[in-house]
């Protein structure tokens, strides 16, 4: 339990439940409270066994709760148990039900319980809004940092009583259509923001990424702000994704240490050569530098990659590079190296600055 939600829970914070169901198995579910702001629905809960079998739960896999608008699943949870194994206690993050919802189930099943088939544990209980906690700060920021061709938009920053989203957008619908119509995808993996309140790193919970018909979205999770707050920014660390490329090099060999650009990242060719009738490629890239989608061409036949051999990482000038080989079958005189797909990770240290009213 974060500290925030040490002190919610010290308030008298949150809605009592305190009813249980037992298992099958013997293991007592007993879901203690709720914790519901505009970000999240917390649920507490614990399972006790006399028998000192409470290590056997597994709360990840079917763990939700239903309402009559449908299903939320858990986004996350944690968790401690006594060193006996009687008790177990968790605390689990879903997404707030629908505003309308007042009747909530909570249920758990386990697959990996002999038991998952025929029951689950279903706790149902009326939700009781007036012991929900509002938003501190809500605000839309429609803020963009451009990182190389792409713009990351900061959408909007949700503060609670527990926690703090941050929304942003990566490609809209639009863009996403007309990239992938152009061969020239971007498939985002990663976004690395801080936030800081009042110069101070807020703790960070977690994060997550998707893609539907709205475009490329992402969220990032941060404890609550502090109550003496005067200054918020958020500032763009990183910003780490696969693209498609058409590049071809041409390759001779016996030339060593070449060096090439494709979109806008060093690949310095250091070492062609054959053994045992097929053909290695050495080369050097920076760290995030990965070649997802490599082949060969070889007196004019595509030839795909057989391996990849690990080599070394290096640091020069405060700079990591990773040195590998690329193994093809075969060889052949003409050689030409095609990359179709490529990851990399950019560093942008980027900080927007969030108004306080």
């Amino acid at each position: 339990m974060t500290d925030t939600l040490k002190e919610l829970n010290e308030l008298g914070k949150g809605q009592i439940i305190g009813e249980s169901y037992k298992l099958a198995n013997g293991i007592t579910l007993t879901l203690d409270a709720i914790l519901l702001d505009d970000n999240q629905l917390l649920a507490f809960f614990t399972f006790s066994d006399p028998e000192g079998n409470v290590d056997k739960i597994n709360v990840g896999p079917s763990l939700y709760i239903e309402t009559t608008f449908g299903k939320e699943h858990m986004r996350w949870a944690q968790g401690e148990m006594n060193e006996d194994m009687t008790e177990a206690h968790y605390m689990a993050s879903f997404k707030p039900p629908f505003f309308l919802a007042k009747q909530l189930t909570f249920v758990y099943g386990n697959p990996l319980d002999p038991y998952y088939d025929k029951e689950k544990a279903e706790i149902s209980f009326e939700l009781n809004r007036s012991t929900a906690m509002g938003n501190t700060l809500k605000k839309n920021l429609n803020e963009t940092i451009k990182v190389d061709n792409n713009e990351i938009r900061f959408d909007s920053i949700s503060a609670s009583a527990t926690t703090t989203v941050i929304n942003g957008t990566i490609q809209n619908s639009i863009e996403l259509a007309r990239d992938h119509f152009l061969g020239e995808r971007t498939f985002p993996h990663s976004v690395n923001v801080e936030l800081l309140a009042n110069g101070e790193k807020v703790k960070h919970h977690g994060s997550g990424m998707r893609t539907n018909v709205h475009g490329i979205k992402f969220y990032h999770e941060f404890d609550a702000l502090p109550s003496d707050l005067e200054t918020l920014d958020i500032k763009l660390m990183s910003f780490s994704a696969g693209y498609d490329v058409d590049a071809k090099i041409e390759l001779k060999k016996g030339a060593n240490n070449v060096t090439t650009n494709v979109l806008g990242q060093e690949i310095e060719i250091n070492k062609i050569y054959e053994s045992n009738g097929d053909t290695f490629i050495t080369i050097t890239t920076e760290e995030s530098v990965v070649l997802t989608d490599v082949y060969l061409l070889m007196d004019g036949e595509k030839v795909s990659l057989k391996e990849t051999i690990q080599s070394e990482y290096d640091k020069k000038h405060n700079e990591i590079t990773h040195t590998l080989t690329l193994r093809f079958p075969g060889v052949a005189e003409e050689l030409e190296l095609n990359i179709n797909r490529m990851t990399y990770l950019v560093h942008c240290n980027e900080k927007i600055s969030i108004k306080i009213d």
